[in-house]
């Protein structure tokens, strides 16, 4: 589910040279979507539907020397769910991944009423 959304964000180098863009692009109701996206080599279409899982490598051969534990995501996935939000990624057609996530916004009536 690729979303319609202004670029324009935090900006960060990342490892060999690659760009990581954090954008908040829509207020949806009552919550709030954020995307963080690479300029990476994306990830294989099968992997997709896995990569929250733990323990998930796309490497199969498990090496930690050559990749991650699989637990980034997984981990991530547990936050942003204990939060009552969603996470999930989509290939960029052009190159690398973006990541949203949604998270509910509460408004604190006492800081509302204290401003």
């Amino acid at each position: 589910m690729e979303r319609n959304a202004s670029w324009r964000g935090t900006e960060a180098e990342a490892p060999r040279n690659e760009k990581v863009v954090v954008f908040a692009p829509e207020i949806s109701g009552s919550s709030v979507i954020v995307g963080v996206k690479d300029t990476g080599a994306g990830i294989a279409e099968e992997d997709l539907p896995y990569i929250f899982d733990r323990y998930y490598t796309s490497n199969k051969s498990r090496n930690v020397k050559d990749g991650g534990t699989g637990l980034g995501l997984a981990i991530c996935k547990e936050i942003i769910e204990h939060y009552h939000g969603r996470i999930w990624a989509c290939n960029n057609p052009e190159r690398g991944c973006t990541f949203y996530f949604t998270l509910p916004l509460y408004l604190d009536t006492d800081v509302i009423q204290d401003a």
